[in-house]
């Protein structure tokens, strides 16, 4: 009885860590971001949602909002803004 309870532990044990990739986490993929970028289009290929997936989409999600464009709003709208940027610290109300 002891052989089969230490057989089972043991086979739990195996199902339990599994054999599939290391679970790398959202820091180290952005820190290899071209390699997040490529887990994220093969994530979505295959439809997998394994914590590496999650883990790299989150990660190029990240890296996409810090590098996204400014938004250019023209120089009347940048010249209101200084202005009123100016009157705030003046301590004037704003019109």
């Amino acid at each position: 009885m002891k052989i089969v309870a230490a057989i089972s532990t043991l086979f739990l044990s195996f199902m339990m860590t599994g054999c599939g990739e290391e679970t790398k986490s959202t820091v180290w993929w952005s820190d290899h971001i071209e390699q997040a970028k490529e887990k994220d289009r093969e994530c979505k290929k295959s439809g997998n949602d394994t914590d590496n997936c999650r883990n790299a989409r989150e990660a190029v999600f990240r890296y996409d909002q810090a590098h996204a464009p400014l938004p250019k709003f023209g120089k009347d709208f940048e010249k209101e803004v200084l202005e009123g940027v100016e009157k705030m610290n003046k301590g004037q109300p704003l019109e």
